[in-house]
């Protein structure tokens, strides 16, 4: 599946498309990009990435960077329990 996503983000032969259009001179054709082709391909990447992160969660998934900066500070309050003319 890793080999299908490389395959469709180098297909690049729909990319462009020649769209005709009417002139005083005559016929002409210009380049223009695929929106639509572009766009498949992208879902078509999206779905496979997606499929490959739930199908392998530890290799695909993905990593949640769990970072600690800065220093603890810890506080301890010593509370006397002692009651005067009890013992305990």
């Amino acid at each position: 599946m890793a080999d299908e996503i490389l395959d469709i983000s180098d297909e690049s032969s729909e990319d462009d498309i020649f769209i005709e259009e009417e002139t005083k001179e005559g016929k002409s054709a210009r380049r223009a990009l695929n929106h639509e082709f572009v766009q498949r391909s992208k879902l078509r990447v999206d779905s496979r990435k997606w499929l490959l992160s739930k199908l392998k969660p530890k290799k695909y998934g993905d990593k949640l960077g769990v970072e600690h900066s800065g220093g603890v500070n810890v506080n301890v309050t010593l509370v006397d329990r002692y009651v005067e003319g009890k013992d305990g």
